[in-house]
């Protein structure tokens, strides 16, 4: 059911009070993240562009990640995201987890179809960045380029 991928793949609020509370995102195993998502790319990032416009029907300060050096592991090529958030002036809106991607970075980027909060797998599950030769997430490698690997029971 796409609600339920919805669910799990982006952080979901509760409104109570007029107060939102954050649920907490499930760890996605690798191999569970990429069977989840619609699309898997290598791409650099060209540029981010920051403006007043709409995210799910609402106003909101939104971000448009334009990509180039674009390689599809799996589904279509993006060309471009639209992210929720980012600072216009004194102003600032953010999604906690969401990765922030800058210019000049190259990424691996698992990315849902569905118009979600967020359009990684997971949130920041989604978003691998490489530096130095190594692919890393939350600033931890992942993988070595040209290291070997094994498999155990």
């Amino acid at each position: 059911m796409n609600g339920l991928k919805v669910a799990s793949g982006c952080l979901a609020f509760m409104v109570g009070l007029g107060t939102a509370t954050a649920t907490s995102v499930m760890p996605v195993a690798l191999s569970d993240a990429v069977g989840q998502a619609d699309t898997v790319v290598q791409a650099r990032v060209d540029r981010v562009e920051t403006s007043w416009g709409f995210h799910l029907g609402e106003a909101a300060i939104v971000s448009r990640v334009w990509l180039r050096d674009e390689v599809v592991l799996k589904g279509k090529r993006l060309g471009s995201l639209q992210l929720f958030g980012g600072q216009l002036g004194d102003e600032r809106m953010t999604l906690e987890g969401q990765p922030e991607l800058r210019e000049g970075e190259q990424v691996f980027l698992l990315v849902l179809d569905d118009e979600v909060q967020c359009p990684f797998v997971g949130i920041w599950q989604g978003v691998y960045k490489v530096v130095e030769r190594r692919v890393v997430r939350e600033g931890r490698p992942v993988l070595v380029e040209g290291a070997e690997t094994s498999t155990t029971s």
